[in-house]
């Protein structure tokens, strides 16, 4: 979008000219301008964080996937309901997603309270997300001796909303895994006992069964224990991090969770990694616009605490390695989206703040205390954002009903690959997610069987038969066995735009496209030799980022 391309240059301009203002003032005016920024920054802090409030509530309430995989993952939360294995083989009304399962469980105390909808799983990212902020502040408030300081934290925190890519309200693991490695930590660089000790590692290893990369949190809380308290009296702490770590996943993993786990969350997503020149451009890419000047003061506060005397980091210094290490792997999957990066947007906030203040309050720095806080400034700059690109639009839930209501009033069943199982949906077409089906296919794997076997009914359906997607046809590599048999009924054009999901990543359109099951055209392509099988030359199914 236009307006990002002016954001950064502009924020630029009016920080030298501020500078050049301090500067050029006298001593009084100097002081009055100097805690005009002062408050201005507490401004910015307090307003990000009501606006992300504001936005929690509003999205909370949402009645239709704000995130394409949802509803999705809102099977998987009712199959452990179901006390059903969530790692099975592919079918057409459940296909798994390639993530640690913790999520799914950790969602359940709100599920019983509020019932199977996406309101309990949003809030319970949105107290993971609630949960991560607090930390936030306390983390820097506590080291730096600072209220001021660690609300500037707790204010850029909410202010990388977009820049997390508006995940931290959906219906994912995100907020969770971020809220669990920094919880685990900030217990590990407080800590002055042997039972904080464990509880910050048990937290940090809890991360992994969110998220795979949590993995690289949970060995650098180890690392800080061995620190700690030497080899010797550490080897507890590693026994702990083996056993619930790969021994546990390992071994209990397919009989818990069910037989095809370890197949989803490691053969399919290691099949994606691709190391390049893109996995490098997009890293510099994406922390050069969104987090420049916090990453500088994290690497300026890890430079200052390593002398030539020996290492002197403290939890957080060492934890924002494994960060960077985190973003990395990450990046290797060039179709991920950038919540990827999560992680270590946290981080940077957090001890690019403890950068800022440490440089406030360096000595011999008589420009110290102006320079950080004018950097405070120019990090709220890079992380602003249109707020149209993340607050609904109005009718979103009379759009919706009209939504069900037409689906529903169509001769015959409906698959939706955009949308997942919708309300009232007959079990006689197929459920599957294309996120999920694509994941099969994408990178390695490429294994047209499981997807087949996903697609059956759509393929060979027992009467009228619709599909409705978000973009043609012909831009899922992974539903090319349905080309044949679906033609284009009705372009819905901006009917349902309202029901887009929010801006991330990739733009991915809204309910749009109605094809119609074709039995004529399906029986000519089965005649012709050019039946049910997936095209893989065709482009990635994510259109351009914008």
């Amino acid at each position: 979008m236009h307006h990002v391309h002016y954001r950064l240059p502009l924020a630029l301009a009016a920080l030298a000219l501020l500078l050049v203002a301090l500067e050029a003032s006298p001593v009084g005016r100097r002081l009055r301008l100097e805690r005009l920024v002062a408050w201005l920054l507490g401004a910015l802090a307090a307003g990000n964080l009501l606006f992300v409030a504001y936005l929690w509530w509003q999205h909370a309430r949402a009645p239709f996937p704000l995130e394409l995989m949802e509803s999705s993952i809102l099977q998987h939360v009712q199959r452990v309901l179901g006390h059903q294995p969530l790692y099975v083989a592919p079918g057409p009304g459940f296909v798994p997603f390639a993530y640690n399962p913790l999520y799914y469980f950790a969602a359940l105390p709100l599920v019983g309270l509020l019932g199977q909808g996406l309101l309990a799983l949003r809030l319970t990212a949105i107290l993971g997300a609630l949960a991560s902020t607090l930390i936030v502040y306390l983390a820097v408030s506590g080291r730096t001796g600072s209220r001021a300081w660690g609300l500037v934290a707790a204010g850029l925190f909410a202010a990388a909303y977009r820049a997390m890519d508006s995940y931290l309200d959906s219906a994912h693991a995100d907020s969770l895994l971020v809220c669990s490695a920094l919880l685990g930590t900030w217990l590990l660089d407080g800590s002055r006992s042997r039972a904080r000790d464990w509880a910050g590692l048990l937290v940090l290893i809890a991360a992994f069964w969110f998220k795979q990369h949590g993995a690289l949190f949970a060995l650098g809380g180890a690392l800080i224990l061995t620190g700690r308290h030497g080899w010797r009296s550490a080897w507890p702490f590693w026994a702990a991090l083996l056993l619930l770590g790969p021994v546990l996943y390992v071994f209990a993993g397919p009989p818990l969770l069910g037989p095809q786990f370890h197949f989803y969350t490691w053969d399919v997503p290691r099949s994606w990694s691709r190391l390049d020149l893109g996995t490098f451009a997009r890293l510099l890419a994406f922390f050069g616009r969104w987090y420049a000047v916090p990453l500088a003061a994290s690497a300026w506060l890890c430079l200052r605490r390593a002398p030539a005397g020996g290492w002197r980091w403290g939890a957080w210094e060492i934890q924002f390695a494994f960060a960077l290490l985190s973003a990395g792997m990450g990046a290797l999957d060039a179709e991920s989206s950038n919540n990827v990066f999560v992680p270590l947007g946290a981080w940077a906030v957090l001890t690019g703040t403890l950068g800022l203040a440490a440089w406030a309050g360096a000595p011999g720095r008589a420009r110290g205390p102006r320079l950080a806080r004018l950097g405070a400034l120019l990090a709220f700059a890079a992380l602003a954002y249109p707020p149209h690109d993340v607050l609904l639009p109005p009718r979103t839930d009379a759009r919706y009903a009209e939504l069900i209501g037409f689906v529903r009033a169509l001769p015959g069943d409906t698959y939706a690959p955009d949308l997942g199982p919708l309300p009232g949906a007959s079990a006689r077409l197929p459920a599957a997610h294309w996120i999920a089906l694509d994941d099969l296919t994408r990178g390695c794997a490429r294994d047209s069987t499981l997807v087949e076997a996903a697609l059956v009914p759509a393929l060979r359906p027992a009467g009228p038969a619709w599909l409705l997607t978000y973009r043609r046809l012909a831009d899922y590599p992974c539903l090319s066995p349905l080309r044949a048999g679906y033609v284009l009924d009705t372009d819905l054009g901006d009917r349902f735009r309202a029901l887009q999901p929010l801006l991330r990543r990739f733009r991915v359109g809204w309910p749009r496209f109605l094809y119609r099951y074709d039995p004529a055209a399906a029986a000519r392509a089965l005649a012709g030799g050019s039946g049910a099988g997936l095209d893989f030359a065709t482009p990635p199914p994510h259109p351009a980022a914008p």
